[in-house]
């Protein structure tokens, strides 16, 4: 959710020309980034069966750099069509919907 709403912070300054603004959400972004990986590697760590873990974790960072890859590359063409700001808002839009299946996904019977 930080790196969503810092994307979106992001993405408005970016439009409205706020160079100092821009330059804050950008760390709020990169912070949320920080914390999401460790947060990420932590749980793929806890959610290994320890007589295979470091071949399951390598697995799962694999499928995280996978998705890193088309993301950076879907982000670049984006940028190119529309431009930083609309491409951070569009893209952290994306991803606060996606939640609503990981949500379902993470919390069997959960309502959204």
């Amino acid at each position: 959710m930080l790196v969503a709403a810092g994307s979106i912070g992001l993405g408005v300054a970016s439009l409205m020309g706020d160079s100092v603004a821009t330059w804050t959400f950008l760390c709020i972004v990169y912070a949320g980034i920080g914390l999401f990986t460790a947060a990420s590697y932590a749980y793929f760590m806890d959610h290994s069966r320890a007589t295979f873990a470091a071949t399951q974790f390598s697995v799962l960072m694999g499928a995280t750099n996978l998705c890193e890859v088309w993301t950076a590359g879907s982000g670049g063409y984006l940028v190119d069509a529309t431009g930083y700001g609309p491409a951070f808002i569009l893209l952290a839009v994306v991803s606060l919907g996606a939640l609503v299946f990981l949500r379902r996904s993470v919390l069997p019977g959960a309502q959204s």
